[in-house]
């Protein structure tokens, strides 16, 4: 998602009130610090317009809210159309994963299913055996969208809205399918390698993939920060924790791909390291 930066003032400046009054006005916008400059963001060309004015009205006397323009409250909910423009993988990969589980669900012998496991299939009989197939390369990726139960696939796609979107929202569609499928690969690997032959799925190691690319990138980039909060960062490293230590079976949840989200949470990170170190560059170059 682009964002417009309305004013660029020194660090001795302080914006903490101009902030209360522009959140009083539900005018969303965030303050970064960039060398030595404070920079106020917003996220819509109309919204710079309007806090620009009230910025220009605030040091010329008291503050007069333009009325020429509505606030940003009075704009209408974004159609679903518009939603799937701004966030078409996040969007895409959700009903992936939605169909996955459908698949799975009705397809109790494996027959299509089968197609997107990592290890081949190979029936003898009534039993059946899983080879690694070096051809079928689709298959390193596919078992993200498989999951096996109603509360395995709600988690999963109600995470990758979340993190998938502050990714998606801030770096673009192309930089979020990038790093998905990197994840996936990844992940994917690791949970083969680790477990041997085995049929498993879920998008859970891209998750934390995302959220462990969203919080490395955020602290190392800070004023393009994906605004990951602290809370969501601790509740998944303490379930993985919990997750390691076989809580799950406790609760009767069955195995977890642990490999696949340690694999994927370390993915992530790598990637959050190469591309901040990568940006990082571009603008020192910069003249």
């Amino acid at each position: 998602m682009a964002e417009y930066v309305v004013i660029a003032v020194e660090l001795s400046e302080d914006l903490a009130e101009f902030s209360r009054l522009l959140w009083q006005q539900k005018l969303r916008h965030r303050i970064v610090v960039q060398e030595d400059k404070q920079l106020l963001l917003v996220a819509s060309e109309q919204d710079a317009q309007q806090v620009a004015l009230a910025y220009k009205s605030l040091q010329e006397g008291p503050l007069q809210w333009p009325e020429s323009k509505p606030l940003s409250s009075s704009k209408p909910a974004p159609s679903p159309w518009r939603c799937f423009l701004r966030l078409p993988v996040t969007l895409i990969f959700i009903v992936l994963s939605v169909l996955g589980y459908l698949l799975v669900r009705f397809d109790a012998q494996l027959g299509l299913a089968a197609e997107l496991t990592f290890f081949t299939v190979v029936r003898e009989g009534a039993s059946y055996n899983l080879i690694l197939s070096k051809q079928e390369l689709w298959r390193v990726l596919t078992p993200i969208f498989l999951h096996f139960s109603l509360l395995h696939v709600v988690f999963n796609t109600l995470w990758l809205w979340d993190l998938g979107r502050r990714v998606e929202y801030i770096q673009g569609s192309t930089k979020l399918l990038g790093l998905i499928l990197l994840v996936a690969l990844g992940s994917n690997l690791a949970q083969a390698m680790v477990a041997g032959a085995a049929i498993f799925g879920g998008m859970s190691g891209v998750i934390y993939g995302l959220l462990g690319y969203g919080w490395l990138w955020s602290v190392l980039v800070p004023h393009k920060s994906m605004h990951i909060p602290n809370a969501i960062v601790v509740f998944m490293l303490v379930w993985l924790v919990l997750c390691l230590m076989g809580f799950t079976r406790l609760l009767g949840l069955g195995e977890v791909a642990n490999a696949a989200h340690v694999g994927g949470l370390l993915m992530g990170l790598l990637i959050a390291g190469a591309a901040a170190f990568i940006d990082r560059r571009s603008n020192s170059s910069k003249p």
